[in-house]
Formats: structure tokens, sequence, C-alpha cells
């Protein structure tokens, strides 16, 4: 079964009842089963969560999520006991090889730079040389990130005037 996920961006209260995440904000009160949300995200500074409403969510394998003030993800509360593999592959990241750990943020900073100049090239129509960046990423790099940043930033006036 596909689960479901829920985002909650409005002052809200969040607690269980009959195996229901019943969800209470100033406008309306909803409920839904707690078996049927794989994510909750939350994404405004006055959620209140119960803490019988976390332990019940996360019992049923559902990931909460907790945005910050920039609405990005904060933090991530994962069910640890629900099965052996989790915490293998936890361990598994903690004991990888200096080189591995490497590769992976190379690999990690290829696709943001390509998705980054992707998404500037849709808004902009115009072509710029964010693949050619993503070809010259080392393992470990760290200065290209910050190129296809820079200039994100400097085009950012001419991408506010398309999108606002």
């Amino acid at each position: 079964m596909i689960k479901r996920t829920i985002l909650i961006e409005n002052k809200s209260s969040l607690i269980t009842k009959n195996l229901q995440l019943v969800i209470k904000s100033e406008i309306r009160e909803s409920s839904i089963p707690i078996e049927d949300i794989g994510f909750l995200v939350l994404d405004h500074p006055e959620i209140y969560l119960s803490l019988p409403a976390m332990n019940l969510l996360i019992e049923n394998n559902t990931a909460v999520i907790v945005c910050n003030t920039n609405h990005l993800p904060n933090g991530m509360f994962l069910n640890l006991n629900s099965h052996h593999i989790q915490q293998e592959i936890f361990k598994d990241q903690v004991n990888a090889s200096v080189p591995l750990k490497k590769q992976l943020w190379q690999q990690t900073v290829v696709e943001k730079i390509r998705n980054q100049g992707e998404l500037l090239e849709k808004i902009t129509g115009k072509k710029n040389a964010f693949e050619f960046l993503a070809g010259k990423v080392l393992s470990g790099d760290t200065t290209n990130m910050g190129k296809t940043t820079f200039y994100t930033f400097v085009n950012y006036s001419s991408i506010k005037k398309i999108l606002f």
C-alpha cells in the first residue's frame, strides 16, 4: 500500500485518538489513520505534537520531518527498532572509508550542480556552464559547488525579475 505524505504548514495541534492522527487547527479538525502515513512534515514553528502521537507515528514507520524557519528540513525522526537493517545501514555509514565518503560526496555535488544548472536554464532560458563544472568535480571537491552558487547569486536579480 502506498503511504501518504502529510504536510502541516499552519499552527496546529497533533494528537492521537483510536489509532488516528487528529489534526486540530484554527480552521478545522481532521483525522488520518496513522497506518496510512509514510511521512509527516512539520513546517510551522507553532505545531504541537504530543509525545504519544509521535511514538505511535514512529512505531508505524512514519518518518517525522521538522523544518526550520527557512522551510528547509532540519531534522528527522525514524523508527530505529523496526528492522535490523536500519541499524546496519547507520553502522556502515559511520564505518565507511574516507575514499568512499569522498566519492559519495563527489556524486552528491555533481548531481546538485546539474540540478541547479537545469533549473537556472529553465528559469532564464539561457545556457550555462554548470554541466561543464559538474564534469570538473573531483573526489572530496568543495570548490565547484561554491562556483555555481556564486554564479546563481550573481544572476539572482534577473531570476528574481522572472519569478516575482
